[in-house]
């Protein structure tokens, strides 16, 4: 009898052990029986990490009683530098089309990118400025309609136009955009499984360094185009300076995402996921001493909301006027030249600008006073 029961006891403990080993490994499973079946899915890609991705959306924290004003979360718990080298080009220019001219029966003089409509059709040769070749944008997962793509490919043209005139054309790069959206929850969480990420319900979207993918799962199309911006502006940083500092990546890829196009006019819109409420005028910003010396851990602190909000208004700030966004522009153009050195630190700042770290702190202090509401960026 006794013999019995050690047996079951052994058994039900490796039945456990059994158990835990298979929801442990499910994904590599999942992909042994996809590849049994024929089915087709993406490897899972082992050496992707936490500091591999930044998770759109940030979720504030206990620490700012502020209303649920942010669109989700944001991630990364790893301060182990890796610079990954991803696949870039030079800039080129594009290949104008022809224009062709044509009159009709009437006399009338028309133009068309086609010489179809007439035998008699002549090639004009137009005086424009030259367009550049800045990127290459991809989508794959769900169908979206065309306009979602197209109004993408032009904020992104525009993101590229707006660094060109900060950074030397030199230093750009051109950079492959690929995006991979999701209309369906269910296959936006299966799909971010297959690489290890066990996503939050409120987690919008990624980027997955090791793979230069951004990942959107879209709500809404407006949503979706926020986000879709948010992520690529992450693949456009790395493509053209790789490794960047977390509040400069972020802070940048927050103060992109805002952006509108009208026409040829750009606007960039103060962030109202820490405009309202007060979030940037509460004391809930952390000290740029603070800010620019944080490590992975400490961005995924209680913190978390303060850091994200302090690096949208540090960059903000420098945008705002001609002198500071003089001083960003040559920073990045030197990081551009360095792309896998860690260089942009507390101390680099703090010897660049004038003044120091201090001097940043108080003019950006008396900005924030000065300014009752802060003013749209028009480029």
């Amino acid at each position: 009898m006794f013999n019995q029961i050690v047996k079951v006891i052994i058994l039900f403990c490796l039945s456990m052990i059994l158990a835990y080993l298979l929801i442990l490994n499910q994904h590599k499973l999942l992909k042994f029986w996809n590849h049994v079946t024929g089915q087709v899915t993406l490897q899972s890609d082992n050496t992707l990490d936490q500091k591999d991705s930044t998770q759109h959306n940030v979720k504030l924290s206990n620490t700012l009683p502020i209303d649920s004003v942010i669109d989700g979360e944001h991630s990364s718990d790893q301060d182990d530098f890796q610079c990954t080298t991803t696949p870039v080009e030079k800039v080129s220019v594009k290949k104008a089309k022809k224009i062709y001219r044509w009159k009709d029966n009437t006399g009338k003089v028309h133009f068309g990118d086609s010489a179809f409509h007439s035998a008699e059709a002549e090639s004009v040769q137009l005086k424009h400025r030259k367009e550049l070749d800045y990127f290459s944008l991809k989508i794959t997962g769900d169908e979206q309609p065309t306009r979602f793509s197209d109004q993408l490919s032009t904020r992104i043209n525009k993101v590229f136009l707006l660094l060109s005139d900060m950074i030397p054309r030199d230093n750009l790069q051109k950079v492959t955009v690929d995006l991979k959206l999701f209309n369906n929850a269910k296959d936006y969480q299966e799909y971010s499984r297959l690489f290890n990420r066990f996503l939050g319900k409120t987690t919008d979207g990624y980027y997955m360094m090791s793979l230069n993918q951004a990942v959107v799962f879209k709500r809404n199309e407006r949503q979706a185009g926020l986000v879709a911006l948010h992520e690529s502006t992450h693949v456009i940083n790395a493509g053209i300076f790789g490794f960047l500092p977390r509040w400069m990546n972020e802070g940048i890829a927050e103060y992109i995402e805002t952006m509108t196009v009208t026409g040829q006019a750009v606007q960039i819109h103060p962030n109202r996921n820490w405009t309202r409420n007060g979030v940037i005028r509460k004391n809930k910003l952390v000290s740029f001493n603070e800010l620019l010396s944080a490590s992975y851990s400490d961005w995924d602190s209680s913190k978390k909301a303060s850091y994200y909000a302090t690096s949208w208004a540090l960059i903000y700030f420098l945008m705002d006027s001609e002198e500071d966004q003089q001083w960003l522009g040559e920073l990045l153009s030197e990081k551009a030249q360095k792309r896998c050195q860690r260089s942009i630190s507390l101390e680099l700042i703090d010897n660049r600008y004038p003044g120091g770290v201090y001097h940043l702190q108080q003019r950006f202090n008396q900005w924030l006073v000065k300014t009752p509401s802060l003013s749209t960026h028009r480029f």
